[in-house]
């Protein structure tokens, strides 16, 4: 209501540039744009201001007649603003129209309010005007030929293509049957990669428990296995080997390490209890020990960081491999930090996006970890030239600073200093 007692009491108002334009894309993507200047703007004397003045089925806020000029209506809005129900009656109506935003001054002076809507320190706008609206419509009569030649040719366009494909459906049907062959080929050598990974399966099982545990920790490029993965469980002697160690570090190669590399990034119960099956001599120590046994290693590895329990027996892989794995745990132990202990990976051995990105998506349940995540992969070899707590400083502005060592360490791009197996 001030607003409204201002403008007929000051008899002036401030008007904001009126400017035609058009921008139109036709059916070929091409736009056409027009744009004419049809008044600067500035601050007008008023001849006549009229509030609320009802004009057939809505009420403007104010109308004003700028001297020697028409009728504009003017809105003024502080919380409420024109919706489209309100514009389209004001198009219909003919008359031009404009919009002060107030948001900005609600808690106003009498000077600070004739500044807004006198001296132009409000936002406002045109809402409508019909020389706008005309000269548009003059532009797209103009654009019409050029609008339908577009249209036209883009049937043609169109036609083509489906001639095109049609073709290649032609194409695509006289090669069906070589797919066929090679979908049966496939099938073939999957069933012949079934029984070898069978036989091995097989082969393995019969071994000792010697031959077992030097074949696992041959698979980590170790001597012996790696103590890192041993937990002690109820029901761990039901898989036919003295040391759980053993099917421990067994399934823990099989099921994590590399697997983020082969695009394996989770770990079902499931599949993890047939494959313990198949390599071991399963020999319960009391009903379902087995099974007591795989599921409590797994909520140690869960609880170990290396995998975070999902629904359904599905747990998502955290670690890039057997490295990260026992970094994570000397990070954990507070054996290492990012002060002390850690350094950044070699430029070849660099994670890639394959291998950072699966493991920065299952860890992201923390916070967001993919952004910086990013950001370091791509400033390789410039990172490793300053030493991992600097980095973490850095990067660790709206992350929890031990979060994101913990993800750095798990997808590899941090290693321990002095490399080698991690004993409890």
């Amino acid at each position: 209501m001030a607003a409204k007692q201002l403008i007929e009491s000051e008899r002036e108002l401030f008007f904001p540039k009126l400017e035609a334009i058009l921008e139109h894309h036709d059916a070929l993507g091409h736009t056409h744009s027009r744009r004419q200047l049809l008044a600067a703007g500035g601050k007008a004397p008023l001849g006549d201001v009229r509030l609320e003045e009802s004009c057939g089925d809505f009420r403007p806020d104010l109308i004003v007649v700028p001297v020697g000029g028409l009728e504009i209506y003017v809105e003024v809005a502080v919380t409420h603003f024109v919706d489209d129900e309100k514009l389209a009656r004001i198009k219909v109506a003919g008359t031009p129209a404009m919009e002060f935003d107030l948001r900005q001054h609600r808690d106003f002076t009498w000077d600070s309010l004739r500044n807004a809507m006198v001296e132009g320190g409000a936002k406002v706008r045109w809402l409508f005007h019909p020389s706008v609206a005309e000269l548009r419509r003059g532009w797209m009569e103009e654009l019409r030929p050029l609008l339908e030649a577009a249209k036209l040719q883009r049937a043609q366009d169109l036609e083509r293509e489906r001639q095109e494909q049609e073709a290649e459906r032609l194409r695509l049907r006289e090669q069906q049957a070589e797919r066929w062959a090679q979908e049966r080929l496939r099938e073939a050598q999957g069933r012949a990669r079934r029984r070898e990974f069978m036989e091995r399966a097989a082969r393995f099982k019969a071994h000792t428990e010697a031959t077992k545990a030097h074949l696992v920790a041959r698979g980590f490029m170790r001597d012996s296995l790696p103590t890192a993965l041993r937990a002690r469980v109820p029901g761990e002697g039901s898989f036919g080997v003295k040391n759980a160690l053993v099917w421990q570090a067994a399934l823990f190669g099989k099921m994590i390490h590399n697997a983020v590399s082969r695009e394996n990034w989770n770990v079902s119960k499931e599949y993890a209890g047939g494959w313990l099956g198949l390599h071991f001599e399963i020999r319960p120590q009391f009903p379902e020990a087995e099974k007591i046994a795989l599921w409590k290693y797994l909520m140690h590895l869960h609880e170990a960081g290396a995998l975070r329990k999902g629904r359904r027996g599905r747990f998502e892989i955290l670690v890039a491999n057997l490295a990260a794995f026992e970094a994570l745990q000397a990070f954990r132990n507070g054996r290492v930090s990012a002060e002390q202990g850690l350094r950044w990976v070699a430029e070849e051995a660099w994670p890639s996006k394959d291998v950072a990105e699966p493991v920065a998506l299952a860890h992201s349940n923390w916070d967001s970890l993919i952004g910086p995540w990013a950001i370091v992969s791509r400033m390789f070899p410039a990172v490793s030239m300053h030493p991992p707590v600097e980095v973490v400083e850095k990067f660790a502005r709206n992350i929890d600073a031990r979060h994101l060592v913990e993800y750095w360490v798990s997808a590899g791009y941090l290693i321990l200093d002095a490399p080698g197996p991690i004993r409890e």
